[in-house]
């Protein structure tokens, strides 16, 4: 991969993050809040802040719904394309010694990736009605815990 490609790819990158976090800041500071101020949540997300409100905010889920399509399930086509390019790649290789060592390789970077992926659709793609504040600690907390320990292995 060239330098202007690669130049290019992290522009793109930069440029379509940029919009989705403009988008749905645009999207959450409209909303009005009342009563409690505290957000129960591990982290300070979007969809922690939408809970906060006292309107409908059925039009501001389905944008972030909509922006989330865009900035998760796009990129994560595109690297489970991409793995199963390597994957293909891999199994060509002649030697069972050289198929094991490219294997061990790749399989840290994808258990983090598949993590990371994993997390962020369970977080933003499920339903609505079946989601709580309670499910998201637990599942960022989870994350968060294997992330660690991940990270110490390596």
């Amino acid at each position: 991969m060239g330098p202007r490609l690669c130049a290019g790819l992290a522009a793109v990158s930069w440029l379509v993050g940029l919009a989705n976090a403009a988008v749905e800041t645009a999207v959450t500071v409209r909303l009005p809040t009342c009563g409690r101020h505290v957000l129960n949540h591990v982290a300070c997300e979007t969809l922690a802040l939408v809970r906060l409100a006292c309107v409908d905010v059925t039009l501001s889920q389905a944008v972030i719904l909509a922006s989330s399509v865009v900035v998760l399930l796009v990129p994560c086509c595109l690297v489970a394309l991409s793995y199963a390019r390597i994957v293909a790649a891999v199994l060509r290789i002649r030697s069972s010694a050289g198929r094991r060592k490219a294997f061990g390789t790749c399989a840290s970077h994808l258990t983090v990736v598949s993590m990371s992926y994993g997390m962020a659709l369970v977080t933003y793609m499920q339903p609505r009605a079946t989601a709580s504040a309670e499910q998201d600690k637990v599942y960022g907390s989870s994350f968060e815990q294997c992330d660690i320990l991940l990270y110490f292995q390596t």
